[in-house]
C-alpha cells in the first residue's frame, strides 16, 4: 500500500482542509509565543549534511545568545507538532521526514512570513545551500531593516559523510555522498556570494564530535571580518570554489 504525505492527504490544488489550517494557526501560534520586535534580529542558521543536525545547530545558537524572544523557523521542529508525524517514525522510521516534508515546509514558509511582517526577532534554519532562496529572504529581511546575522556550521566533508552514514544505520534515512559533498559546498560558495550582504556573520567548526565548535571567522556589525584559524577558512572557502 502507498503511503501519501500529509499534503497530499489534507489539501486539494495547494489548499488545506479547514480543520488542517486551524492546525497550521495553532503550530505557528505556538513558535509564535514569546517573541519580541525588540531589536529587530534575523539570525540565518547554515550547514550542509552532516554538518550538525537542526537542533545541533539551534544548541549553538542558544549556548552564544539564547533563543528567548526569538521566533524560531524549523521545519523539523515543525514536523514535531504535525500529528501523524509519530505515528510515521514507528511504523516507517526511514521515511517518516518525507512523508510531512511538503507539510512542514509550507508551515515553516507562512510562520517565516507571519514573523517577518509582525517585525519580530527570528532564528531561520535552513541550510543555506540555495542561493537564490537566502538571496530572496536576505532582500526581504533588509527591507524590513533587520540586523541579519549568519551563523555557518561547517564540517570537514569526509567527517560529514561518516556522520551520514551514522545516521543512515540508525534511523535509515540515506543521503546519497554526492549530496554531502554538493550541499556542503554549496554553502560555502553561497557564503562567498551573500557574506557582504549582511551585517554579521560567525563560520563554526563542527569537526570534531563530542567538543563544542570553535570559531574559524567571525564579522561583527560595523567592524572588519576577523579569522581566527586560517588553515580552517582557506579549505571551508576552498570549498565553495571548486563548486
Amino acid at each position: 500500500m502507498i503511503q501519501l504525505d500529509t499534503k497530499s492527504r489534507f489539501s486539494s490544488n495547494g489548499v488545506y482542509t479547514t480543520t488542517r489550517r486551524q492546525l497550521h494557526e495553532d503550530i505557528a501560534r505556538h513558535f509564535l509565543s514569546g517573541a519580541q520586535s525588540q531589536g529587530m534580529i534575523a539570525i540565518i542558521l547554515g550547514g550542509g549534511s552532516g554538518a550538525g543536525s537542526g537542533a545541533g545547530k539551534t544548541s549553538v545558537v542558544t549556548d552564544i545568545i539564547g533563543t528567548k524572544g526569538f521566533v524560531v523557523v524549523d521545519s523539523d521542529a515543525i514536523k514535531e507538532h504535525i500529528p501523524e508525524y509519530n505515528k510515521f517514525m514507528q511504523q516507517h522510521i526511514s521515511t517518516a521526514s518525507d512523508l510531512v516534508h511538503e507539510e512542514s515546509t509550507d508551515i515553516a514558509k507562512n510562520l517565516l512570513h507571519t514573523a517577518i511582517q509582525s517585525r519580530l526577532s527570528l532564528i531561520y534554519d535552513g541550510t543555506f545551500a540555495n542561493h537564490n532562496k537566502y538571496k530572496r529572504l536576505i532582500s526581504q529581511l533588509k527591507q524590513k531593516q533587520y540586523t541579519i546575522q549568519l551563523i555557518i556550521i561547517d564540517v570537514d566533508i569526509s567527517v560529514a559523510k561518516r556522520r551520514v552514514k551514522a545516521r543512515f544505520a540508525e534511523n535509515q534515512r540515506y543521503v546519497p555522498e554526492e549530496v554531502v559533498q554538493e550541499t556542503n559546498s554549496a554553502v560555502a560558495k553561497n557564503f562567498i556570494a551573500l557574506k557582504d550582504s549582511v551585517d554579521e556573520y560567525l563560520i563554526l567548526d563542527n569537526s570534531l564530535n563530542g567538543i563544542s565548535p570553535t570559531i574559524i571567522a567571525r564579522k561583527d556589525k560595523g567592524c572588519p571580518p576577523i579569522v581566527l584559524n586560517d588553515y580552517a577558512y582557506h579549505f571551508f572557502l576552498k570549498k565553495g570554489r571548486q563548486f
